[in-house]
């Protein structure tokens, strides 16, 4: 279990308040933590537990030199190294599943990429080339990913907790209160416990893209 969390907007305090709050995610990844601003409108946070390549060399955040394509990542992908085979002409500097991850949505597309994955993850994937970033969640859902998304600003983390200082009015969600009472699950049919916080679907990733000042889906 790792923890990721990001902020997507021109506006300094939005990424301000990710640096704040960022250590309530500590706890999904004591290994190793980092604040990263990919650019300088876009930060992202992986706190990590080490499980596949233990060597520091697979912190993260995890970028591709060639493309510069970022990418932060929960969870696993069990068939990793098959899926290297499809990735003849890069050189790995690791032996982790991000960094495979990463170069099959580089190169082939995130369609083709994450239809070949099996495992249980999410993760968030920015493009440069595009300038846009994509949330993405595995089939089942095994690996959480909320996110808050109005006009200025997109933030998302492992857990609805870390996004409440970016919400303005903390509404309870009722739905999701009385799913967890009959169904035991927290967030289903893309549920939080809180109206404006919204859990990304699993099977299914958001692309996200800055156009002026405003993000927009």
């Amino acid at each position: 279990m790792c923890g990721i969390a990001g902020v997507y907007s021109v506006n300094d305090s939005r990424h301000s308040i990710l640096e704040k709050n960022a250590n309530k995610l500590i706890h999904r990844g004591p290994d190793f933590q980092k604040t990263e601003k990919i650019n300088e409108n876009l930060s992202f946070y992986h706190s990590r537990l080490s499980i596949v390549d233990l060597n520091p060399r697979s912190n993260q955040p995890f970028h591709d030199l060639e493309s510069g394509n970022s990418i932060i990542f929960n969870g696993e992908i069990y068939n990793y190294k098959e899926l290297q085979k499809l990735l003849p002409n890069r050189n790995f500097r690791t032996s982790s599943d991000t960094e495979v991850l990463l170069y099959l949505i580089s190169d082939i597309g995130i369609d083709k990429a994450l239809n070949s994955c099996n495992g249980m993850f999410s993760f968030a994937f920015w493009d440069n080339n595009q300038s846009c970033i994509t949330l993405g969640r595995d089939r089942l859902g095994q690996k959480p990913l909320f996110y808050y998304h109005n006009d200025e600003c997109l933030a998302f983390a492992s857990e609805a907790k870390l996004l409440l200082d970016f919400v303005p009015d903390k509404k309870v969600n009722h739905k999701a209160v009385v799913n967890y009472l009959f169904e035991i699950v927290v967030g289903a049919n893309e549920y939080s416990f809180f109206e404006d916080i919204v859990q990304l679907k699993n099977a299914s990733y958001k692309t996200f893209k800055l156009k002026g000042e405003k993000v927009e889906e």
